[in-house]
């Protein structure tokens, strides 16, 4: 019934597509070149970039750049193939961006790969740098170290919460400390010497979750901090100024796009959870990264689930602290 659904859906966009031109009452002009959600971000000079994704009825290809100072757009070369759910970070010139699925609504790239674009070389193309350990969508992935890091997601139908480290100079992945909740469409912080891991989904979860987990680097080991105060899934994740924040996403259940925004203080965590500043617009499906102590929210869907294709945006606003 879900396929039915989904290829009906599939097939009215199309559709709608090519009599309207695309989601023209959804777009800010002044937006990246196509409107998407079930993205990813990665930050690097002072810009943010963004690829692929879900558009209007469809998985995208194309690359978007976010002049953070400016609050420009730039394109940026397209992914070698069309991909939603695909997973970003950056470093030292260089963008890189891993797995997802070819097409709605989630079928995996059975080739799932570790692509680049060295943006600092003026590349016009994206190369792929290694196969993935497995298929890999709805997973999470940074740069650190002069490695790039993937954690969680879904290979083959099944969670995950691996963490899969590439040493870009040897060309090897090797596995550390699997996550103690295996999930997927969660977010990811970080700091200097923790990676935070929030919310998140599985069948064990269910559509949304509470869940945070710390992983230090130093000790290849994890620990459970407080649980967020509201359904995470769908959402953005971001350390600013000593402090974990969680903020929008979605619970499919209710069909509610959350606005809600906490933070959590990393030096006393047992003080729990303080209320931030809402977001601007409700929001899902987002991708998000900080500039010079910004938070970034760019793109998501407005409407949760199934609903998600026709209410994709294209605009960027910085969240507000207490």
């Amino acid at each position: 019934m879900r396929v039915i659904f989904w290829t009906l859906l599939i097939i009215g966009g199309a559709i709608a597509a090519a009599w309207f031109g695309g989601p023209w009452w959804l777009s800010d002009r002044d937006g990246m070149n196509e409107p998407r959600s079930e993205i990813h971000a990665a930050a690097l000079d002072g810009r943010i970039y963004v690829a692929g994704g879900i558009g209007f009825f469809r998985t995208l290809s194309s690359c978007a750049a976010f002049h953070a100072a400016a609050e420009q757009w730039a394109d940026c070369p397209d992914l070698p193939r069309s991909l939603h759910h695909v997973g970003m970070a950056a470093g030292d010139g260089k963008v890189f961006a891993s797995g997802g699925y070819v097409s709605l609504p989630f079928n995996q790239d059975p080739d799932g790969a570790l692509f680049m674009l060295d943006v600092a070389g003026d590349a016009d193309r994206w190369v792929e740098l290694a196969p993935l350990p497995a298929p890999l969508g709805q997973h999470a992935m940074f740069y650190r170290d002069n490695a790039v890091w993937l954690i969680g997601g879904e290979s083959g139908g099944e969670t995950t919460g691996a963490l899969w480290r590439y040493d870009l100079a040897k060309g090897e992945w090797s596995e550390r400390a699997a996550m103690p909740t295996p999930r997927h469409s969660h977010g990811i912080a970080l700091d200097d010497n923790k990676l935070y891991v929030t919310g998140g989904r599985s069948r064990e979860l269910g559509f949304h979750s509470l869940v945070i987990e710390a992983y230090d680097f130093e000790a290849d080991a994890w620990e459970s901090l407080p649980d967020a105060s509201f359904p995470l899934g769908g959402h953005g994740a971001a350390v600013v100024a000593g402090r974990l924040h969680v903020f929008g996403g979605e619970d499919i259940d209710t069909a509610e796009v959350f606005t809600r925004h906490a933070s959590l203080a990393l030096d006393n965590p047992d003080a729990g959870w303080r209320d931030e500043p809402e977001m601007a617009f409700p929001r899902h499906g987002l991708a998000t990264a900080t500039v010079d102590q910004k938070i970034w929210v760019i793109g998501g869907g407005k409407r949760a689930g199934m609903r998600t294709p026709w209410s994709v945006t294209n605009n960027a606003f910085a969240l507000e602290r207490n």
